[in-house]
């Protein structure tokens, strides 16, 4: 769960790739709500359309908080997943987010979702009056692959003149990490494994779908980022007690305090 029960509301579409629909109708955008710095405005995840795709251990493609800051991924230095964080001035903040929010309250006359890729497109609302924590809206809007990848580039901070960043673009550096441990039998038996100093990450933390995940402690956090720049996404990683890991190792974003908050927005 996310720590703030004042948290605005979120809005979540799911937008399918290759889709035909009717034509967009996008209400007028209210300005951003008022949020804290550490809270989501907008949040766009890209969902591939296989059978079991990697929602949680994957970094979304644009995560925008409540002081401007937008953070993206940046790919991976040895077993590391990064990302880049820049600040946006208002004006370009105010840009993403009404065409966020427009895009998210697209008219469709067909709900359904095709088995394919889609965008997971999260929104925060001005919270009602008089509710202590609203429920997130879900709405399932496919649109057409042109409109799709129209709003893609449009949310790219690579493909924004100069004149829309404040600072930046600087390493982002997380205050905790995600470790998904996936259990190796047998293995390479020429590699040998690196030894993990914290307890089995097989028997900590919580389990999902991919694997099981721990959020280590700000501490160990830091010493093991240090061991996974220096480590490859092959590397086999031997914990006490003997058993033998696959660790993927994704940075928790300002929004995410543990294991429960990845891949759901508005949880």
């Amino acid at each position: 769960m996310r720590t703030a029960l004042t948290a605005p509301a979120l809005l979540m579409a799911l937008l399918a790739f290759g889709t035909s629909c009717a034509g967009p109708q996008s209400p007028a955008a209210p300005e951003p709500p008022s949020v804290g710095p550490a809270e989501l405005l907008v949040g766009v995840r890209e969902i591939p359309g296989t059978p079991s795709p990697q929602i949680l251990r994957g970094l979304p493609r644009l995560s925008l908080y409540g002081d401007g800051r937008a953070i993206t991924p940046s790919g991976r230095t040895g077993a590391l997943q990064t990302a880049t964080v820049r600040r946006l001035t208002g004006e370009r903040v105010r840009d993403l987010y009404r065409d966020a929010y427009a895009t998210a309250r697209t008219a469709v006359e067909s709900p359904e979702v095709v088995d394919g890729g889609v965008l997971a497109l999260t929104v925060a609302e001005a919270r009602r009056t008089g509710a202590s924590r609203p429920e997130p809206d879900a709405a399932e809007l496919p649109l057409q692959a042109d409109e799709i990848a129209e709003f893609r580039a449009r949310t790219d901070p690579a493909k924004w003149p100069d004149t829309a960043f404040e600072s930046g673009p600087r390493p982002y550096t997380p205050a905790s990490l995600a470790v998904f441990a996936t259990p190796v039998e047998g293995g390479d038996e020429d590699a040998e494994p690196v030894v993990w100093p914290y307890d089995d990450p097989g028997l900590t933390g919580m389990p999902t779908r991919e694997g099981q995940c721990t959020a280590l402690a700000p501490d160990a956090s830091r010493a093991a980022q240090r061991l996974a720049r220096a480590a490859t996404p092959e590397t086999l990683w031997r914990a006490p007690g003997g058993r033998t890991y696959h660790l993927d190792f994704r940075p928790l974003l300002p929004d995410e305090t543990g294991c429960g908050d990845l891949g759901h927005p508005g949880a």
